[in-house]
């Protein structure tokens, strides 16, 4: 398997969620990307660090939190590890 650091769809599709946006489309307005490029990058053909933060700011996390190192293990460090979205909506939903 290639090493590669990707923007991971399944991520995005759960941050998605949890801010209520429900169509690319609408994530792509928002953020200020070009529908294709959006396409591209959760196709994992690439992106920007600018992209990533666009993206991140919208959906309201880091933009590390979007990431997946794909061909890597998971990191060794819990403190390097950021909680989960579904994590987040439990907490949240206990909490509430």
């Amino acid at each position: 398997m290639t090493e590669t650091l990707v923007i991971d769809k399944e991520k995005v599709n759960l941050f998605m969620q949890e801010v209520g946006i429900k169509r690319y489309s609408e994530l792509a307005e928002k953020a200020d990307l070009h529908p294709n490029t959006l396409t591209k990058v959760l196709r994992g053909e690439g992106w920007t660090s600018e992209t990533a933060i666009k993206l991140a700011r919208v959906l309201h996390c880091n933009p590390i939190d979007l990431q997946t190192a794909k061909g890597y293990e998971d990191p060794k460090s819990d403190t390097l590890v950021a909680p989960s979205v579904l994590e987040i909506s439990f907490l949240n939903a206990v909490a509430a």
